[in-house]
């Protein structure tokens, strides 16, 4: 469903602040959990806060599940009659970490089982495949390309190394999508 700017912004809003509130602080950055300890001073150091990352990779991404949670659950308000407004305050007060809904604590449970599980290691250990699959396609490539350019086509040689390696880095990164996947289904 779509809803208004207004209602979206406001959505954002209050996410921004409620999301970050479900993490532990071995969740967040640094800054967020200062933030979270002087709320109070909040206003008062913003501008000279600007300059340092408020917010970690982590809780952007809660933020954007609590948004489309959130979204989702006015648009059932909705459905049952409530006007955009009511059921936007009815998701505030159902969704803040300290209701003591239903709703909340689903979203409670749904983050710590899902942030519980993540493994940063296991995002390393993907990325360092990625890039060593990727360097091994390059270099295969390139090796390749100059191959059959010196034997078959020598008018062409620039032509066909960048072929070549164009098509070694896609099989580089085609070998580290079937590493990611075997991880993945071999350690879920």
């Amino acid at each position: 469903m779509k809803f208004s700017k207004d209602t979206m912004d406001s959505i954002r809003k209050f996410a921004s602040i409620e999301a970050v509130k479900h993490l532990n602080d071995s969740e967040i950055s640094y800054i967020e959990q200062l933030n979270r300890k002087t709320n109070n001073f909040k206003n008062k150091f913003k501008n000279k806060l600007d300059k340092f990352k408020l917010t970690s990779k982590q809780s952007k991404e809660i933020q954007e599940d609590f948004i489309i949670y959130m979204s989702d659950y006015m648009t059932d308000l909705i459905d049952k009659g409530h006007s955009e407004e009511e059921a936007l305050e009815i998701a505030k007060t159902n969704l803040a970490s300290n209701s003591q809904s239903d709703e909340s604590e689903y979203l409670k449970n749904k983050y710590t089982e899902y942030y519980l599980s993540r493994d940063p290691q296991m995002d390393e250990i993907i990325g360092l495949y990625y890039g060593g699959f990727t360097l091994i396609g390059l270099t295969l490539g390139i090796v390749i390309g100059i191959i059959i350019s010196f034997t078959y086509f020598k008018n062409y040689s620039w032509v066909t190394i960048g072929v070549s390696t164009i098509l070694g880095i896609i099989l580089g990164v085609g070998m580290g999508l079937l590493k990611n996947a075997s991880l993945v289904k071999k350690y879920k």
